[in-house]
């Protein structure tokens, strides 16, 4: 819906200020009134206005300076003066002078004599709006394209002069290279888009390029020379199709060339196999997702402690073993050490002190931890310390944990260890893993 035009009233007087604001605001207008210019000027900046009527005589700023104010912060508002029969000169100048659109002399003879100059000084002011608009656009696109014909000059200069170089380079080359006429029929290839596609050089030639786009994929558009046009420079991937109906990811590259007159004259396309690269990626993706699976479906406790013994994130079966939730021990409600017995706490403080001077070794050691229910409980932790490296010093940033929850008695197949082999983990990213025992 369209929004109604807004009319900014200004008179010092207010009997005639409300008749004129409900005669425009029974017209469908969006009306504010002003009973002095310093009020009038305050509601324009804050709101603006599409046209501004304006008493010439008003005590303080006169209807003069609110004109030429309006207009200095606007100069497209559209402003109509109203003026005593003594004061028709004075409007007769802002007219000429100060770009006044019309004026009115009171009193009028008539309410409905103030709709038409209104109505023609809303319809020029969209008018020159328009124009301003249009002149714009058609400044922004003249601009855009003679950067787009400068490059594309530039380019065929460019292949002008490296004419005999670039046969031996376009023939040779590891990529496919075709050259396309402006109905989409392939005109020339090098000799390595042939046997990319496992045809002869004779029989690409006069084939659409969809033919060798893979079932599925979108020839009616992208793949049109006119299609490619649209977006100047283009780059995608597809799945193409060798006449043995093999499957493949190709990377395009194409340029559209114009003739003097801009029609198309032909479309330079490279051709890369990626295959190889896809499937990589996808490898790495299943790879992943593997590891998402195994993270999402440990049985255990993994935790991450800074150096100062803060902890960075807990997970795994936290509430099984301990009984509280991975937040409660994030924020130490309780913390980790809370839950040590007393007769091991500062044993396990101790080795945790002389590993963190070690970086990338390990230890693994049991101890006693209390569940919430108050049963004690015994774990096996092997604990991995890291170091975030510099090229001038090593400084240790935290530790992993590997350990495994029994029932509440010690198992006798178990002793403690001071050291022993542990994960290595990459650096700079503590992690910290404790796998529940099952008891």
């Amino acid at each position: 819906m369209t929004e109604p035009s807004k009319i900014l009233l200004v008179d010092d007087e207010l009997e005639i200020l409300q008749i004129f604001q409900e005669l425009l605001e029974d017209e469908g207008y969006a009306v504010r009134g002003a009973q002095s210019g310093e009020e009038a000027i305050a509601l324009f900046k804050g709101n603006g206005a599409d046209v501004v009527v304006t008493d010439i005589r008003m005590p303080g700023m006169s209807g003069l300076d609110v004109l030429r104010t309006v207009k200095s912060i606007d100069d497209k508002v559209e402003v109509i003066v109203l003026t005593g029969h003594a004061s028709i000169e004075v409007a007769i100048s802002a007219l000429k002078s100060d770009g006044a659109f019309d004026f009115l002399t009171k009193p009028l003879d008539r309410l409905e004599d103030l709709l038409i100059p209104i109505e023609k000084a809303i319809a020029n002011r969209r008018l020159v709006q328009e124009n301003a608009d249009l002149l714009e656009e058609l400044s922004r696109r003249q601009l855009h394209l003679e950067k787009y014909n400068k490059a594309l000059r530039h380019t065929k200069r460019e292949l002008e002069m490296s004419r005999y170089r670039y046969e031996d380079l376009y023939n040779q080359a590891p990529v496919g290279y075709l050259s396309i006429d402006a109905q989409g029929q392939v005109v020339d290839v090098n000799r390595t888009a042939p046997t990319m596609l496992g045809y002869k050089k004779t029989q690409m030639r006069d084939k659409a390029l969809a033919d060798f786009m893979a079932p599925g994929e979108n020839t009616d558009g992208d793949f049109h020379p006119e299609g490619l046009m649209d977006h100047g420079p283009n780059s995608s991937e597809v799945q193409m199709i060798r006449s043995n109906g093999e499957v493949f990811y190709a990377h395009l590259e194409s340029l559209a060339i114009l003739k003097a007159d801009g029609s198309i004259d032909q479309v330079r396309m490279t051709i890369n196999d990626v295959t190889q690269q896809k499937q990589v990626e996808l490898a790495l993706k299943e790879s992943e997702r593997r590891y998402r699976s195994f993270v999402e479906n440990f049985k255990g406790i993994a935790f991450c402690l800074e150096e100062d013994g803060a902890p960075v994130f807990y997970h795994g079966a936290v509430e099984e073993t301990t009984g509280y939730s991975e937040t409660d021990l994030v924020n130490s409600r309780p913390g980790w050490e809370v839950l040590i017995h007393p007769e091991e706490l500062e044993l396990v403080k101790s080795r945790r002190q002389i590993l963190s001077a070690t970086a990338d070794q390990g230890i693994a050691h049991e101890y006693r931890i209390r569940h919430r229910n108050r049963q004690w409980r015994w774990v096996r932790e092997h604990v991995q310390c890291l170091q975030k490296r510099t090229i001038t010093n090593a400084s240790s940033r935290g530790s992993y944990s590997i350990s495994r929850s029994t029932s509440s008695s010690r198992p006798s197949t178990w002793k403690a260890e001071n050291s022993m082999p542990s994960p290595r983990w990459p650096q700079g990213l503590p992690i910290s893993l404790t796998i529940r025992w099952p008891g």
